[in-house]
């Protein structure tokens, strides 16, 4: 049972779950809740459940539903200075366990799951199994207990480390834990019971009584739950493979793993950008109507072709990001030039998170003003305002990001055997920011030579 206490240690904002910080004791009764539940509601469930077998396993949704949709909440205990070895292994091997059998074990569960409801293959006439599907689901609650548990002496229960010694502690990291807590909750509460809720509909469709089973609206609603458990199934799959793989990563590995997701937005956005070169993303709007159908199609193609110079001096930003996360995180070809210190604590780690996030986040928001710059001319005078700011803090954000990133890395050579330029990571670090900096100014050179005139109507307007 977990006890708040007034000693209270909070993980770092970026790792909160949720904002919540709920005691937990109401997880640890929800056993005796769902065995005694009050006579009313009893009898009136009884009255709509199905009898037999399919009303054993809607029972079963409808608990393993109850009991995890709101489960592993933040809460907050006190910290211990000094860990024993011993304490510090359990924690250890319980977070092994979570990688090598708890979490393969639910992924089994749930394909065993969607076979018993004859979902595996789409057959034309399913024929769940709910006997098996309870079976199942029995096994099932027994697992996501045993993880719950798991998840919450390893990142809830104390004793906790104290942050001055989280340097030390490799896989037991703070921010190491505080995400296993986050992530976990995001496969059982947004993912697994969602679809538990999802066949439990499914299940009493499929036994209702009084329904044509040849009926074609009764087999389109049957098709689409069907599509929606296996599509549902499929993703949770792949978060569970996911979360498998991310526990067995190092603090450098887990970085680089949300720098490749960051990598492939800007792959998405430089996209966008060649559509607008070539003419062909989306379609560009005016919001005058009145005016002559002439001076319309006149004043289209002006705003179009001075967008098309815009997104062209766009373009080198969002390739020198594209690089810049792909140089941290490649994985493959040359051995990368360097490393993460092994030495940095949690809270550093989540203050250079913040700070690349920061980047991709102004990044993000140049592409959003020139999509709306090409799309029309409406409010341009601020947009073009708002871009020009914009570039300068994405310049800022990457002067920052480097800054704590040469602090934090080190040659993957410490012997300084290997003189190449190309492998002195803070020389490359200066080259890049020299390059974005141009880049940045091109963009605001192009903003004023091709909208400067909007930029002084604008500042006009509010005289």
């Amino acid at each position: 049972m977990l006890e708040p206490v007034d000693d209270l240690v909070l993980p770092a904002e970026s790792d909160t779950v949720e904002g919540e910080a709920v005691e937990s004791e109401a997880e640890d009764d929800d056993e005796s809740e769902d065995d005694g539940e009050s006579g009313s509601e009893t009898e009136s469930s009884e009255d709509e459940t199905p009898s037999g077998p399919s009303g054993v396993a809607i029972k079963a949704f409808s608990k393993l539903t109850r009991r995890y949709a709101f489960s592993l909440n933040q809460v907050f205990c006190s910290s211990q200075t000094d860990l024993t070895i011993g304490e510090l292994e359990e924690k250890a091997e319980l977070v092994n366990g979570l990688r090598t059998r708890l979490l393969p074990s639910m992924r089994t569960q749930l394909s065993a799951l969607l076979q018993s409801l004859d979902l595996s293959e789409y057959p034309i006439h399913p024929c769940p199994n709910p006997e098996s599907t309870a079976e199942i689901l029995s096994a099932l609650g027994d697992l996501l207990k045993e993880t719950q548990d798991a998840v919450e002496e390893i990142a809830l229960e104390p004793p906790l480390p104290s942050a001055e010694h989280d340097h030390h502690l490799k896989d037991l990291k703070i921010f190491r834990s505080n995400h296993l807590l986050w992530k976990t909750k995001d496969i059982i509460q947004n993912h697994l019971c969602e679809i538990l809720s999802i066949c439990d509909q499914y299940i009493v469709m499929w036994e209702a009584e009084g329904i044509d089973r040849e009926d074609s609206d009764h087999q389109a609603r049957l098709s689409n739950c069907r599509k929606e458990i296996v599509e549902m199934s499929a993703t949770c799959k792949d978060l569970m493979d996911d979360l498998i793989e991310w526990i067995s990563l190092s603090d450098f590995g887990m970085l680089q793993k949300d720098w490749r997701v960051s990598s492939k937005k800007l792959d998405r956005l430089l996209a966008a950008l060649v559509e607008m070169n070539n003419g062909t993303f989306g379609k560009p709007e005016r919001g005058d109507t009145q005016t002559d159908g002439e001076d319309i199609r006149a004043a289209d193609e002006e705003n179009r072709a001075r967008s098309i110079q815009l997104a062209r001096s766009a373009m080198p930003i969002i390739k020198l990001g594209r690089i810049f996360y792909d140089k941290l995180s490649k994985t493959t070809g040359k051995k990368i030039p360097f490393k993460l210190n092994a030495g940095i604590c949690s809270k550093e780690i989540d203050a250079l998170r913040n700070k690349m996030d920061s980047l991709d986040t102004q990044i993000d928001h140049i592409l959003g003003l020139v999509c709306a710059i090409y799309q029309t001319d409406e409010h341009i005078g601020s947009r073009i305002k708002s871009l020009k700011s914009v570039t300068f803090q994405a310049w800022r954000c990457l002067q920052a990001a480097l800054l704590t990133l040469a602090f934090h890395l080190q040659p993957s050579d410490p012997d300084g055997r290997n003189d190449d330029a190309h492998n002195n990571f803070k020389t490359w670090f200066l080259v890049l920011e020299n390059q974005f900096r141009l880049a940045g100014s091109n963009l605001k050179d192009t903003v004023d030579s091709c909208f400067g005139e909007h930029e002084e109507e604008d500042e006009s307007d509010r005289d």
